[in-house]
């Protein structure tokens, strides 16, 4: 099951940002492939966010899997996206490790999920705590949130004021930007939320074109991740000690011959006798 979900799933970035979410059906419908924008709060300068897109909908752990015209992508991850913008919008430097607190070494995935919700919490509202069991043991959940605002002193003011429906407005300015640069170059990149999944061929002019978004924007610089595609992956695993960037074609269809692949390899081919001379002749190369 797609959806199953698994205890330690349940504090995690994506709920952080998405607790609305589990109330709706637990099922991905690919004919979704319009986005839309949502505000928030009647006011057009807060969230604008886009969603819709069926790839959204896909959890984290699987989006490795999603291929565009039969080819492996790649998720490219702003670093420390809303950190990043309140750390230059005090024309401080995000140094280090966001999410490490001494002594909590252990617990970086409970940190990050607590400064999440603490950047979006409006002011004056009770933040819903995790489960017990995974708080450190003699930690309460509001020693948690002070010793994350200690973490954080320079954008201390900024945790639990509201602030992250107007970064979210700006992050979507971002996301913007690069959708319609990529356009622009005939090339596709699909929204997540501080991420975009596209062909893994195509780090440098996605990577750069985030880069310089931000940078107008935000007028700062900031890093950019990257995920491995399913068969860099799994190739990584199996054969070799690194796969960087897309692997070459032989090592792919060596792979692909295996039998847990025969069932993708026929859907594959039912897409590609599909398309037109015309789409061949674009997506082929």
């Amino acid at each position: 099951n797609l959806f199953q979900r698994h205890e330690a799933d349940d504090e995690d970035e994506e709920n952080a940002f998405l607790s609305g979410e589990r109330d709706r059906p637990q099922f991905i419908q690919l004919e979704r492939f319009r986005l839309h924008r949502a505000f928030n709060n009647s006011s057009f300068a807060q969230g604008g966010r886009f969603y819709g897109g069926w790839w959204q909908r896909v959890p984290n752990k699987f989006r490795r899997y999603i291929t565009i015209n039969g080819k492996p992508t790649r998720e490219y991850d702003y670093s420390n996206f809303h950190l990043a913008m309140l750390y230059a919008l005090e024309g401080q430097p995000l140094d280090g490790d966001a999410h490490i607190i001494r002594g909590l070494e252990n617990h970086r995935k409970l940190v990050k999920t607590t400064l999440l919700k603490l950047v979006n919490a409006p002011p004056a509202t009770r933040i819903a705590s995790p489960k017990k069991t995974a708080l450190p043991e003699g930690l309460s959940w509001g020693d948690l949130q002070e010793l994350v605002k200690a973490k954080h002193r320079p954008i201390a003011k900024h945790l639990g004021s509201g602030i992250g429906l107007t970064l979210q407005k700006l992050d979507a300015q971002i996301t913007e930007d690069v959708m319609l640069a990529m356009m622009q170059k005939d090339r596709l990149a699909l929204p997540i939320r501080d991420s975009f999944i596209t062909y893994s061929g195509l780090r440098e002019p996605l990577t750069e074109l985030m880069k310089a978004s931000y940078q107008a924007r935000v007028k700062a610089v900031i890093g950019v991740d990257l995920d491995p595609t399913f068969l860099g992956q799994e190739l990584s695993d199996e054969r070799f000690t690194t796969v960087e960037e897309y692997p070459d074609e032989r090592m792919i269809d060596n792979h692909l011959c295996q039998p847990k692949y025969a069932g993708y390899l026929r859907r594959l081919k039912h897409f590609l006798d599909c398309q037109t001379k015309e789409w061949h002749t674009r997506f082929s190369a």
